[in-house]
């Protein structure tokens, strides 16, 4: 991923997660694999791609700090703003994908 240099062209969302963005959603089965996923996604390397940009190129300290809460309270509402009917993976597990 590092090895893309700024002439190697637009990294897309697939060379970025490694695997096609189709075989990703086929392997979801239920609510929990799809929570699962994009807590994956998350807390991926994309995010540290985010923040290396944000760190290098937002030179106002206060524009810096906005962007990282930002980023932070993105991630975070995955985990606290799920539905409590929800919360557990148990419950997650019964909802069942269309395909599935």
């Amino acid at each position: 991923m590092m090895g893309q240099g700024i002439g190697a062209g637009p990294a897309t969302l697939e060379s970025l997660l490694g695997t096609s963005v189709t075989e990703l959603l086929r392997e979801i089965r239920n609510l929990d694999d799809a929570y699962e996923t994009a807590h994956d996604l998350e807390s991926s390397e994309m995010n540290t791609i985010f923040r290396f940009f944000i760190a290098e190129f937002a030179h106002a300290a206060c524009v810096r700090s906005v962007l990282m809460h930002d980023l932070d309270e993105h991630a975070e509402r995955l985990m606290t703003g799920f539905p409590a009917r929800h919360a557990t993976r148990a419950a997650r597990v019964e909802v069942r994908t269309l395909a599935s």
